[in-house]
């Protein structure tokens, strides 16, 4: 299954929780989900926080304030286990679904209080020792993903890494090279990169297993691809801001251009971070 079809299929299968957390039907009882991953982390989201991402998600799928849905939709092997209860603590999820699926089939209302106070309502008998919570801009990722920039009049910058900001925000200052690695990767993978630079066009292909050897130009770095090698479970997604405009573009990811092409428009700032499928 290629990456695209892999991350439609996890949004549509993801969708199903929204049949509970969505519409009037739930109160402030529910609070939270559990989602288990395939490598036996359990993560848990605010129902109201990744409510709200969702609604973003629908409008804006490349917005900011989508991140959290994506995230969620993005675990590997993700699961939702339970939804926790303010007085009750960790209730069964998947007998939810059923309730719920039930009440539908017979045509009536279903009222997640009603249920997590009946008989029915059996608590979550999972293991939920460890979970990671998961807060809006946090990435959940396996791999850490490092770099950093050289600023005009400015030079290298600091590493970022996960996300984080590499460049300047409003001060005109283009990009002039780039290092990227990843930290800790398994054996044989890599991340490589190709930049786009005003004047030169299009150069060759970096491959940065380790920091690689870069050359500081004066030609401005206009657009950016990015691509993961040899990690076939990964995505990279990354995004380019650039100078004059107010916004950022939107996330793009694993070998899509970010920024522009033959516009004369340089990139002041750019970050990236690996995803799990």
């Amino acid at each position: 299954m290629n990456q695209t079809t892999n991350r439609i299929l996890v949004t549509i299968l993801m969708l199903a929780v929204f049949f509970i957390a969505g519409g009037g039907m739930i109160s402030a009882k529910m609070t939270g989900f559990l989602v288990t991953a395939s490598n036996g982390v359990c993560y848990e989201f605010n129902k109201d926080e990744l409510n709200n991402s969702y609604l973003m998600y629908q409008l804006r799928p490349d917005s900011g304030e989508a991140d959290l849905y994506r995230q969620f939709a993005g675990i590997k092997g993700g699961k939702i286990v339970a939804f926790r209860d303010d007085s009750k603590g960790w209730m069964d999820y998947e007998a939810a679904q059923s309730a719920l699926l039930k009440a539908q089939i017979l045509g009536q209302t279903f009222d997640i209080n009603t249920f997590a106070e009946s008989a029915e309502a059996p608590v979550y008998s999972g293991a939920v020792s460890e979970i990671v919570v998961v807060t809006p801009g946090m990435v959940i990722a396996g791999i850490d993903v490092s770099y950093q920039c050289f600023i005009e009049s400015q030079g290298w910058s600091d590493f970022s890494e996960n996300g984080q900001v590499a460049g300047t925000i409003g001060q005109a200052r283009p990009l002039k090279a780039l290092k990227m690695r990843l930290v800790d990767p398994p054996s044989e993978a890599k991340i490589k990169f190709r930049l786009y630079r005003n004047g030169l066009g299009w150069q060759e292909c970096v491959s940065a297993g380790e920091l690689p050897e870069v050359q500081v130009l004066d030609n401005n770095i206009e657009a950016i691809t990015i691509e993961l090698e040899n990690m076939p479970d990964y995505s990279v997604e990354y995004q380019v801001k650039i100078i004059g405009h107010d916004d950022w573009q939107h996330w793009v990811w694993d070998g899509a251009m970010a920024g522009t092409e033959g516009m004369n428009l340089a990139i002041e700032a750019f970050r990236v971070r690996i995803v799990q499928l």
